[in-house]
């Protein structure tokens, strides 16, 4: 069972845990703990986010990221027809800056919130990696990450759905796309603090993109 942390111990604990035992293993292959590597590149820092992975779409659209403890809210959906894999990971996190403005004693643990594009790039660039030595249906040239598809309220963000996270062009190219919400925490903003400080995506779930290298999954039509 997983107790809730107080603020004060909570940043202890990052305070004094090593480094090493917060970082995600790398290159990564368990879809199940991707959204807390997705929060690390998104907010370019080493420290670990609890997943907190949720099966009902319903119950997902009503979850938040925290920041203390520092969770993520993950939804794997959208099943392909092949083999009944989910296609679409959809991460709930927090920004670089709201990371910072908790975590950070004498100096930052985080450096700039990228984007959605920057997370497929990752994924991308781990997932070509850990298939060295390994035929692959797709070269890095074949694929084509897509600039992330920008809203501002959660309804935006949810909404057409299904979301599509791939297409193939007329070259042959496989398109990458992702959709985020983005609200920084500025005062300016009018919403509640809980909706402030987060960045969220829709992506490619890591093992559609695996069987899409490898061939084992047929190309979208």
């Amino acid at each position: 069972m997983i107790y809730p942390l107080t603020d004060k111990l909570s940043r202890l604990i990052y305070a004094v845990l090593p480094t090493a035992l917060l970082m995600a293993p790398s290159p990564l292959t368990q879809a199940q703990e991707f959204c807390a590597r997705a929060q690390q590149w998104i907010a370019e820092t080493e420290l670990l986010a609890e997943v907190v992975s949720y099966d009902d779409h319903e119950a997902f659209v009503e979850s938040k990221a925290t920041i203390t403890p520092l969770s993520v809210a993950q939804h794997l959906s959208n099943p392909e027809k092949t083999r009944g894999i989910a296609t679409v990971v959809s991460c709930k996190m927090k920004t670089a800056e709201m990371i910072n403005e908790v975590y950070s004693a004498d100096s930052p643990v985080a450096s700039h919130s990228q984007s959605c594009t920057t997370v497929l790039a990752r994924l991308v660039e781990e997932s070509l990696s850990s298939m060295a030595g390994q035929s692959a249906a797709l070269s890095r040239d074949a694929i084509v990450i897509d600039e992330e598809e920008s809203t501002f309220i959660g309804p935006m963000w949810l909404k057409p759905w299904p979301f599509d996270p791939v297409s193939l062009d007329q070259q042959g190219k496989l398109h990458l796309h992702s959709k985020a919400l983005y609200v920084p925490d500025a005062w300016y903003i009018p919403m509640p603090d809980s909706f402030k400080g987060v960045y969220y995506c829709h992506l490619i779930a890591p093992d559609y993109l695996a069987g899409l290298l490898s061939g084992s999954l047929p190309m979208p039509q």
